[in-house]
């Protein structure tokens, strides 16, 4: 096997031999800023045999300290920043900073105001965020509000109607996110109804908002709802941030998805459970007891499934509250979640002489590999989950 690769030019390259370039960033101006390390030494930890200290730096004769370097790389077309104000508690100057079109000005103006916390300048923010300068000014005007403890209209108006504003409604969950504080019960409100009419992103952005300050009764009641509106954007973002809003409440969750399964929403139960039970143990013995109290036939296995992968051994008061239900569901006449409960038992290592029911689940399983006048696929697949319980 052969390859080649046509060599590509280089970005930035030098003939002084002691050129290091370690790191690179964007600075105020647009322009790139590179650090030249400016050294003999070609790494750090030097691998050809001098000694080491503690930092793993190798320790050479010929390391300079003294001479690092950095190097400004601007496109010939780059525009000159304006003038920038005299007086940064002016109003009327940092309002025209806000709007302007360099995000450096922008940033520079937002974070006068953000560390100041003049009232006057606040006032012009506000002015610029409900006004109707550009998206982007508008939002370095409500991120400056945000950092000085404030919000603004505009962001639950853009969150409710987020086709209109999609650049600001994005914006407005982000900093929902960020200060969830700022958030009323009117704002959980309008981050619902992102997440109901927004794009993918602002869907996304407004779940994950919605999860940081919602109140619990809120919590439980938009779950079907936000878990339903990710599971369906098919992204594995999306899909993490479920797995995350159901493990928050996976109990009722699992209630919900007993009742009414949707093959989705059963897997993302079935990855939200060890996360719930880690937080909590005492969702060991509810969740099994879901289970055993009936439902779907594929909701309970993506329960006991969940359960098997994130509780690894149970404590003494989940052993007494998860017993009963186990007892249940070793004697369910669907062999499948029979077998699921006894794997929970081998798993766990409980005491099967207080459980006669794993005789009998056990019994019935190799009865059905046994039963001659049963269909072929019906024994092999009793022989396979018997199998699975002796392997566990």
């Amino acid at each position: 096997f052969g390859a080649t690769k046509a060599r590509e030019e280089e970005f930035v390259s030098s003939t002084d031999l002691w050129f290091r370039p370690v790191d690179v960033r964007t600075g105020p101006d647009g322009a790139l800023y590179v650090l030249d390390f400016y050294n003999q030494a070609v790494v750090h930890n030097d691998t050809r045999g001098p000694k080491h200290g503690p930092t793993n730096a190798a320790v050479r004769p010929d390391r300079v300290h003294q001479h690092g370097r950095i190097w400004r790389v601007q496109h010939k077309s780059a525009r000159k920043l304006g003038a920038l104000p005299k007086d940064w508690r002016d109003p009327s100057a940092i309002a025209a900073l806000l709007a302007r079109g360099d995000a450096a000005m922008r940033t520079a103006a937002a974070n006068a105001i953000a560390e100041s916390r003049d009232e006057k300048l606040l006032d012009a923010a506000a002015k610029v965020a409900g006004g109707s300068a550009s998206a982007a000014a508008r939002i370095s005007a409500a991120w400056s509000l945000a950092r000085s403890g404030k919000s603004h209209p505009a962001l639950e108006q853009a969150l409710r109607s987020p086709a209109s504003e999609p650049e600001l409604a994005r914006a407005a969950a982000r900093i929902y996110a960020e200060f969830p504080a700022l958030a009323t019960d009117s704002t959980r409100a309008a981050l619902l109804e992102c997440v109901r009419k927004g794009d993918e992103r602002a869907k996304l952005l407004a779940a994950a908002a919605l999860g940081e300050c919602a109140t619990p009764e809120l919590a439980s009641g938009a779950m079907g709802e936000v878990v339903t509106a990710l599971g369906a954007l098919g992204n594995p973002w999306a899909r993490s941030l479920a797995v995350r809003w159901i493990a928050r409440n996976c109990t009722s969750f699992a209630g919900s998805a007993l009742a009414k399964p949707e093959p989705r929403a059963l897997e993302m139960l079935a990855l939200a459970i060890p996360a719930a039970v880690g937080r909590d143990s005492a969702q060991t013995g509810s969740l099994l007891a879901a289970a055993a109290e009936g439902g779907a036939v594929e909701a309970r296995l993506a329960v006991l499934a969940g359960l098997a992968r994130g509780v690894k051994t149970l404590g003494e008061r989940e052993s007494v509250i998860a017993r009963p239900a186990l007892i249940r569901l070793l004697a369910d006449g669907d062999d499948r979640v029979a077998t699921a409960a006894l794997r929970l038992v081998a798993a766990w290592k409980l005491d099967p002489r207080s459980m006669g029911e794993i005789d009998a689940a056990w019994a019935r399983l190799v009865q059905r590999v046994a039963q001659e006048d049963a269909p072929f696929d019906a024994r092999v697949a009793a022989l396979q989950l018997a199998m699975g319980v002796a392997e566990t």
